[in-house]
């Protein structure tokens, strides 16, 4: 899963840490309709790298909301406690998380879909039972150009302002 957001078409007032919330949200979206679809008995806990002292503590205060209130368009009912922050060179998973990142953030950041490390992972990208859609891939914000490149792809629209379900911020 992944949040694409195209730093390029942002409003001159978000901050770095506005950016990271809403990736975060973005990503906790996907997680939670791949946990109800396909782990509905259990639950997922989110493990992150640590950047800053400030921008760890914005982002577990926003889990916290979620948590207590969900957002506009779902509870997050399956995620539980807070974010995990560990440094990049402690956790194996976490460096894995950033090379996938990277290649995610190559291909959209080169407007070239059809990079192809970003090409292997595509089939790995969650998709609901059934369907073709790249629902683990979110690519805002709805102005960018990067949306319609998303849709061609086939990730279709999710709501008034959603792209169907990556954390790469380009510029």
């Amino acid at each position: 899963m992944a949040a694409v957001i195209d730093k390029r078409h942002l409003r001159d007032y978000v901050t770095h840490e506005t950016l990271h919330k809403k990736a975060y949200e973005f990503l906790l979206e996907r997680i939670q309709h791949y946990m109800r679809e396909y782990h509905p008995k259990h639950n997922a806990l989110v493990v992150m790298d640590d950047s800053s002292k400030q921008l760890n503590r914005a982002v577990a205060m926003k889990h916290a909301y979620f948590q207590r209130a969900g957002n506009q368009h779902l509870k997050f009912t399956q995620i539980v406690g807070h974010p995990f922050f560990t440094a990049s060179e402690l956790s194996s998973g976490v460096q894995l998380a950033d090379l996938l990142a990277y290649n995610v953030y190559r291909a959209f950041k080169d407007e070239n879909l059809g990079y192809p490390y970003f090409e292997l992972l595509l089939p790995s990208f969650y998709r609901r039972a059934g369907d073709a859609v790249l629902d683990g891939l979110k690519v805002w914000p709805e102005v960018s150009p990067l949306v319609g490149m998303a849709r061609a792809m086939g990730i279709k629209e999710e709501g008034p302002v959603h792209v169907r379900a990556i954390d790469v911020g380009l510029g």
